[in-house]
């Protein structure tokens, strides 16, 4: 636990640090632990999109039990803009924009919920299809 707060906070101080001197989110998107990303061609008016596999736990309180990569849209406006995270995501073929994401202007998250469409783990295990690790994958993104 310890540990993920430290990334937080570092990742969160170059943000900070990193916005000043540049407006390319790849760079930001580079220095993340364990996760792998292409920038995808249609960004449907934002400034880039980009298509994330986050490497996740099995289980969060044991990562002994092996792992799995979660898929995420990461749509773009700005770096003074609100971000939407949509959860709602259990199969997600495209990146979709929701309504309050372009109401009120901002950069979006769409998260693949775990144990499905491509987020699918090599030997599924329903027992860590729960509410507790759903809610840890989305803490760690």
């Amino acid at each position: 636990m310890k540990n993920k707060i430290l990334i937080l906070i570092f990742f969160i101080g170059t943000i900070g640090a990193t916005t000043a001197q540049t407006k390319d989110i790849t760079e930001l998107l580079k220095n993340l632990p364990n996760v792998t990303f292409t920038k995808v061609e249609n960004t449907n008016g934002f400034e880039s999109t980009y298509l994330l596999k986050v490497k996740q736990p099995l289980d969060h309180s044991d990562s002994t039990k092996g792992f799995f990569y979660q898929k995420v849209f990461l749509s773009h406006k700005g770096f003074q803009s609100p971000t939407v995270i949509i959860t709602q995501g259990y199969n997600i073929h495209t990146n979709w924009i929701s309504e309050l994401t372009e109401l009120i202007g901002a950069n979006q998250i769409n998260v693949e919920h775990r144990f499905f469409g491509e987020s699918i783990p090599d030997s599924l295990n329903y027992h860590y299809l729960n509410l507790a690790q759903a809610t840890a994958d989305l803490h760690h993104i």
